[in-house]
């Protein structure tokens, strides 16, 4: 008469399973991203968007749905996105006439921390998703494209890029030591 409905977005690369009462899924996230660039209206910042919204994950779950009824899904994001933002130095002037060439960002955690690759995610009925790293990555690179060419510009009339990447679902992991960004 009722039942209990689990989804998954993005659903490639994923599986969900029922282990012991509870509903887990396999997930991916990539180490390698990509992201399209855009300027602003204004003309002064460079946005990087993920290309592949296949690293945005997100989960819902809706239980005690009468047969016959419709399901009403909303979904909860649970990726962890970080923006960076990148600016040209205040001194650096068009009078330098050399523009600042950026292919790609890294993000390095400390050694013990996955954020990308295989992960389970345990369904939450209630409360906070249970997230545990199978296999994976220390880092993830985001490569810029701009115009089919895998970099982006910088110059003192264009100062600043924001660029998103994602990651597996970390918590409390921030304030351990050791994270770079090249």
């Amino acid at each position: 008469e009722k039942a209990d409905f689990y989804s998954i977005y993005p659903a490639n690369g994923s599986s969900l399973e029922v282990v012991e009462d509870v509903v887990v899924a396999t997930l991916y996230v990539a180490s390698t991203q990509s992201a399209t660039t855009s300027v602003s209206e204004d003309g002064k910042t460079i946005y990087a968007q993920p290309e592949e919204m296949g690293n945005v994950m997100m989960y819902a779950y809706t239980s005690g749905v009468q047969n016959g009824s419709t399901v009403n899904l909303t979904f909860k994001p649970f990726s962890t996105v970080i923006e960076f933002t990148l600016t040209v130095p205040e001194t650096y002037t068009s009078s330098q006439k050399q523009n600042i060439t950026v292919q790609s960002l890294t993000l390095t955690a400390p050694k013990e921390v996955n954020i990308a690759g295989d992960f389970y995610f345990d369904f939450p009925t209630d409360g906070t998703p249970i997230v545990e790293s199978i296999s994976g990555s220390n880092s993830v690179t985001v490569h810029f494209i701009e115009d089919g060419v895998y970099s982006t510009v910088l110059s003192p009339e264009i100062r600043t890029l924001k660029a998103k990447m994602c990651l597996m679902p970390i918590d409390g992991v921030a304030n351990l030591g050791g994270w770079e960004v090249k």
